[in-house]
């Protein structure tokens, strides 16, 4: 299916054999009424030849369970474009009530709460606030997957509800995932993999399910499992003619690639990841997949290539002004400093930047950078300050986010800086450490021999 836009002889090849079944569904319910504007204004133009044309094919020769669902999927469209259209002001509604029981009471005892689209919105909501707000990504999916218990499965479908209930679970595993709470996170992705075995085989919701289960196998640790399912996730989309989510699943299998230590192996992926993602669609993918690439080319020694794509992306990242990307602009404007010779420059951002982690109380991204601070104090024989910054690191992450066993790493980091053995290597093995083990407390560091 090369050309994704709505296709009228889809129908007729359907009947013919040449598509399954589901991909009418999946073009016509899922293209249609939530992506495409341009088939949303056919579709409207077109309604009375739209609502006659399932009556049309049902006269021939199908079976009646068939040409029954042909006749009703128009009309399903319009129904769902209407869900899209009230699910936001319901959703707002539904955020009234603090309590998250409440909610859910709400949610049995009112049908208008009771469609689709407002289920699929709590999802999208769900997505969205994991990486600022773990908790309420949460409480969003739990609603979600609480809703889908309440919809129509006769008007819906029973398969397609269980692939509801699949991205419900796969989301609710997310926010326990980016709170570190990975054995809940396993529990909820399992749920997620028996949904999905009863859903309509939705090759975009098995993508979606599969690409989450990747991300919790990374922090895990068991990287080539990750790895794998993101092969898998790649090639769904790059069958589906989904080239834009493709970048995006390549930008998650480079991250794991520098998880793992193998950055020069991330470097192709996320080009061709930058390639393929459609800033119309999300600008900020592409921001965070040229980032995480001028990183890289940094981790492997190649500056010359990372300041370009630095000079190239910066009207990108002036259009996110929020403290997050702007930190870490600084931060990587902080390292290129320090290659390039620039070192009091490089010292006054890692210094700001480390300022607006502790402000914002990032106890470990301050740690890595205080780091950084550490090597180019280092270089230059600046001891006193090594050992002024050692002081001030454990008190600090001793209180803030940074897990017990990273603790234990910079109270070695601090002992050595205080005695005068610190090295390079010492400082570099600490670093490697606390990135890798960013979401797994249980990982230990272990002095190199």
């Amino acid at each position: 299916m090369p050309d994704r836009h709505l296709d009228w002889g889809l129908l007729r090849r359907a009947m013919r054999g040449e598509i399954g079944p589901w991909e009418v569904v999946r073009v016509l319910l899922r293209h249609v009424v939530e992506v495409c504007p341009r088939c949303q204004r056919q579709w409207s133009e077109q309604s009375d030849r739209s609502l006659s044309l399932g009556a049309e094919l049902a006269r021939l020769e199908y079976s009646a369970a068939f040409s029954g669902a042909l006749e009703l999927l128009p009309r399903r469209c319009v129904d769902l474009q209407r869900e899209r259209r009230e699910a936001p002001a319901l959703v707002d509604e539904l955020a009234g009530p603090k309590e998250e029981a409440e909610q859910i009471r709400l949610l049995e005892k009112e049908p208008r709460f009771q469609t689709w689209g407002v289920c699929d919105l709590l999802i999208n909501h769900s997505r969205r606030a994991a990486f600022e707000d773990p908790a309420v990504a949460q409480i969003l999916a739990r609603l979600a997957i609480a809703l889908v218990d309440h919809l129509d499965s006769w008007k819906y479908g029973a398969s397609f509800l269980e692939d509801v209930r699949a991205l419900g679970y796969a989301y609710l595993a997310n926010g326990l995932r980016m709170a570190s709470h990975l054995r809940q996170a396993q529990k909820a992705t399992d749920r997620a993999r028996r949904s999905l075995e009863l859903g309509a085989g939705d090759p975009l919701v098995m993508a979606q399910v599969l690409s989450l289960e990747a991300s919790l196998r990374r922090d895990q640790r068991r990287f080539d499992e990750a790895q794998l399912l993101l092969d898998e996730v790649i090639l769904i989309y790059r069958e589906t003619g989904e080239a834009h989510l493709e970048g995006r699943a390549l930008v998650k299998k480079a991250y794991g690639l520098r998880e793992a230590c193998a950055s020069q192996e991330a470097i192709p992926v996320l080009r061709r990841a930058v390639k393929l993602i459609d800033p119309q669609r999300d600008t900020r993918l592409l921001l965070c997949a040229r980032h995480n690439l001028i990183y890289t080319l940094l981790d492997c020694g190649r500056s010359g290539e990372a300041r370009k794509l630095l000079d190239l992306s910066r009207g990108d990242y002036s259009e996110y002004r929020d403290f997050w990307t702007q930190l870490r602009l600084r931060w990587v404007e902080g390292k290129l400093a320090a290659v390039e010779g620039r070192y009091a420059e490089a010292e006054a951002f890692f210094l700001g930047v480390r300022e607006g982690f502790l402000e914002n109380e990032v106890g470990y991204d301050a740690a890595l950078v205080s780091l950084d601070l550490a090597l180019l104090y280092l270089a230059h024989g600046r001891n006193a300050e090594v050992m002024q910054l050692a002081r001030q690191m454990y008190p600090i992450f001793h209180a803030q986010d940074v897990h017990r066993e990273a603790v234990a790493a910079l109270l070695i980091f601090q002992q050595a800086a205080l005695s005068r053995n610190l090295t390079a290597t010492t400082v570099e093995g600490i670093a490697a450490y606390l990135r890798r083990a960013r979401h797994d407390p249980s990982f230990r560091y272990e002095e190199p021999s």
